[in-house]
């Protein structure tokens, strides 16, 4: 049967009058729909209700189906966002990819407060990515305290990641931008992880805030000898053995704001 996808639009300006509509009910909300062809679907609604809407259709298939883990999940930063990620707990499913789109829109506290809990991340099973634009002053309450089964996490506004929570990172790939990271707590990172504490990921990439450049010397001080620091191209990079023997590479960007941290085995 394939796929079959259903979109949610808010009643045009002028309705064409070639295009018939059904009506139909989802719980309590009333909507008209326009079957395209045999894949696509409208359903046109007030755009007062669009949230709601969406939030029905999602219960109908979800309960119609039997759905207990979906695919992937993609959420913009708007007004409804809050409502949108208590949605998606109450839901009780798992989801394998999840999308915090970002947006013109600051969220408000409990959005931001409700996105980066563990609460709402133990639904994800894979990839999450959060555009989602965060204050200076952010603090999460309940971040990282309980296991998480996340294959990446991936952060566009990493500002607020302190040097505990990258040690708790224990997923395969992690990607922070905009971070505020010291020379200092990097450091301290890798030599937790050289003097054996465990670590999951296979790779780590961190993208500085425009004024916060790094130094390899120092951030290699006590993992490596000054002469062990490579160029390649215009790139730095060393490599070090933890004590369980995994070995880790650093290559720190030309431009100094950019590092990549890989596990080699």
């Amino acid at each position: 049967m394939g796929v079959h996808y259903f979109t949610v639009k808010e009643y045009p300006a002028k309705q064409d009058p070639t295009v018939l509509l059904e009506n139909k009910a989802f719980g309590d909300v009333h909507v008209k729909l326009h079957e395209r062809d045999s894949k696509y679907t409208d359903i046109y609604c007030n755009p007062a209700q669009k949230n709601q809407v969406v939030r029905k259709i999602g219960d109908h298939f979800i309960k119609r189906f039997g759905i207990e883990t979906a695919d992937q999940l993609f959420f913009p930063n708007n007004k409804f966002s809050a409502e949108t990620i208590e949605w998606i707990c109450n839901l009780n499913l798992t989801w394998t990819s999840v999308w915090a789109c970002g947006g013109s829109e600051n969220p408000t506290d409990p959005t931001y407060a409700r996105l980066f809990d563990d609460g709402f991340l133990r639904c994800v099973t894979g990839l999450f990515v959060a555009e989602f634009p965060v204050p200076q002053n952010f603090m999460p309450t309940n971040f990282l305290r309980s296991p998480l089964n996340l294959s990446t996490f991936s952060l566009d506004h990493a500002h607020w990641i302190t040097k505990e929570h990258l040690l708790c990172m224990n997923f395969p790939r992690v990607n922070l931008s905009k971070s505020k990271l010291t020379v200092k707590e990097i450091s301290e990172c890798f030599n937790n992880w050289k003097e054996g504490r465990e670590f999951n990921w296979t790779q780590l990439n961190i993208i500085m805030a425009d004024d916060r450049e790094l130094d390899i010397e120092k951030i290699a001080e006590g993992i490596s000898q000054p002469n062990q620091i490579a160029m390649i191209g215009r790139n730095k990079t060393v490599t070090f053995k933890c004590s369980n023997d995994k070995m880790i590479r650093i290559t720190l960007n030309a431009d100094k704001l950019r590092l990549k941290c890989e596990y080699l085995g």
